[in-house]
């Protein structure tokens, strides 16, 4: 233990920050351009890929009524939540990740969090829910299932959840300058 603290000590040492006059020399301002382009290289197929896919089934359920049963509208229901989770975070997580200072402001930093929050927690509900669907309808076969009613019912309280749950960061979340 010993030899690992002296080691760690010789590697604080022989960082020199004195030619970094930080308040005024800035270390970036962003991320240098090459990063950015394999970043968003990365993420760009994930977001295409996933909005065409919940997209088309999203469009399958409605364009076709015999798909309209209660476990594929809670699908389509996990379909809304993740394409609105595609929408926002990762352009959130790249604003936050290229720029030193945070761009979005008093308000976009009340939103990040609450929208993040409020799609990601809907969507482990909505999957939650449809797990529980087909633990039913697998082990129990012969209990009641859910009815449309009780779909609406269910994804109406995934939603009021996902909101509530993310609600105290929409209210108490702060903005604030860093004084140097």
């Amino acid at each position: 233990l010993n030899v690992i603290i002296m080691s760690a000590e010789k590697v604080v040492n022989m960082i020199n920050y004195s030619n970094i006059n930080f308040p005024e020399d800035r270390i970036w301002v962003h991320i240098p351009d090459w990063e950015m382009t394999l970043k968003i290289a990365t993420f760009l197929p994930v977001i295409i890929f996933g909005l065409y896919g919940n997209f088309v089934i999203l469009q399958l359920i409605v364009l076709n009524r015999a798909l309209r049963t209660p476990t594929n509208m809670l699908v389509g229901n996990m379909a809304v939540a993740d394409l609105l989770t595609l929408i926002i975070c990762p352009v959130m997580f790249m604003i936050n990740d290229f720029y030193q200072n945070y761009q979005l402001g008093s308000m976009g930093c009340k939103l990040e969090g609450f929208l993040d929050v409020a799609f990601l927690i809907t969507a482990v509900l909505n999957l939650s829910t449809v797990s529980y669907d087909r633990l039913t309808a697998i082990v129990l076969p012969s209990e009641t299932r859910l009815t449309m009613w009780g779909v609406r019912f269910v994804i109406a309280f995934t939603w009021l959840g996902g909101f509530l749950i993310a609600l105290p960061l929409a209210l108490y979340r702060t903005y604030k300058v860093r004084q140097w």
